[in-house]
C-alpha cells in the first residue's frame, strides 16, 4: 500500500483532524528531521530526570509484614520493617521496626517496639523502647526494654532501663529491676525488686 493510500484509509477511519497535515506522501508537512531529534533529546532528558511518585518508591515507605488471623507459621520470622502477627508464630521475630502480637507466639522477640494484645506469648524479649502488654495479654519469659507497660501478666524477669509502669490488674511472677517504677494499687510482684542505679 502506498503512503497516499495509507492517508486516505487512515482519514477514512479516524477523521481528517491530524491527518490533513499529512502530505501527499503520507509524511507530516512541515516536520523536519531535525524535529524528531529535538523531540527524542527531551525524551531522553525526562527519562534521565524522572522521580518516581512516593507510593511507587518501597524505600520511601513503611514495610510491614502481616500474618492474617487463620495463619500459623513456623520458622523463624526476620524483616527490616514493622511485623503484624494476628495469626499463630512458632519461631523467632526479629524486626527493625514495631511488633504487634495479637495471637499467639512461641519464640524470642526482638524489635524496636512490641505491643502484646490479647496475646499468649512464651518466650524472652528484648526491645530497644517501649514494650506494652494489655490486660488479655500473658508472657511467659524475660522481658527487656528502655520502658515497659504492664496491665496482663508476665512469668519472667523483667530488665528496664528507664520507668516500669504496672497497673491495677498488672501480676509479675519475677525478678524485677528498674530505673524507676510506676505502680498502681492492686499491681503484684512476686520477686525481688531493684530500683535505680
Amino acid at each position: 500500500m502506498e503512503k497516499k493510500d495509507f492517508k486516505n484509509v487512515m482519514q477514512g477511519l479516524f477523521g481528517s483532524s491530524e491527518l490533513d497535515e499529512l502530505d501527499e506522501n503520507g509524511e507530516y508537512e512541515g516536520y523536519e528531521d531535525e524535529d524528531y531529534e529535538e523531540e527524542e533529546e527531551e525524551a531522553e532528558d525526562a527519562a534521565e530526570n524522572y522521580e518516581a511518585p512516593a507510593f511507587m518508591n518501597r524505600e520511601a515507605e513503611s514495610q510491614v509484614t502481616y500474618i492474617a488471623p487463620g495463619t500459623v507459621v513456623e520458622g523463624n520470622l526476620r524483616s527490616s520493617g514493622d511485623v503484624d502477627i494476628a495469626g499463630e508464630l512458632v519461631g523467632d521475630v526479629t524486626s527493625e521496626g514495631s511488633v504487634v502480637i495479637r495471637k499467639s507466639i512461641k519464640g524470642n522477640v526482638n524489635a524496636v517496639n512490641l505491643n502484646v494484645i490479647n496475646c499468649h506469648m512464651v518466650g524472652d524479649i528484648a526491645v530497644e523502647k517501649h514494650v506494652y502488654l494489655n490486660e488479655e495479654s500473658t508472657i511467659d519469659g524475660n522481658v527487656e526494654g528502655e520502658d515497659v507497660t504492664v496491665s496482663g501478666h508476665i512469668n519472667g524477669n523483667i530488665s528496664v532501663k528507664g520507668n516500669l509502669t504496672l497497673d491495677e490488674r498488672a501480676r509479675v511472677v519475677g525478678d524485677v529491676k528498674v530505673g524507676t517504677l510506676t505502680m498502681a494499687r492492686g499491681a503484684v510482684i512476686k520477686g525481688r525488686l531493684d530500683m535505680g542505679e
